[in-house]
């Protein structure tokens, strides 16, 4: 059965995950428990990320939500396709 989204919530400062959904381990292996505290980069197989997470709040400052298309590592280094939902958690 295929995945149709995973959840995560990450707050700006400092960057960290503060929420996963639980399907992320059928996704991307990883556990909600393992990913809490740690940055959504560290789960990015793109190597342009970094850029892009600066990029994020400026696209719809408005709205605190931007949807874009993204390469995750999984936890066995296979690589998934993804659209990632960042949602400014910040305020």
């Amino acid at each position: 059965m295929a995945i149709s989204y995973i959840t995560i919530f990450e707050r700006t400062h400092p960057e960290q995950i503060i929420f996963t959904s639980s399907n992320c381990e059928q996704a991307i292996g990883y556990t909600p428990q393992e990913m809490l505290g740690t940055s959504a980069m560290k789960y990015s197989a793109d190597l342009h990320a970094e850029h892009y997470t600066c990029q994020w709040p400026s696209d719809n400052p408005e709205l605190g939500l931007t949807m874009m298309p993204h390469n995750l590592r999984c936890k066995d280094g296979r690589v998934v396709f993804a659209h990632v939902i960042s949602i400014n958690c910040s305020g």
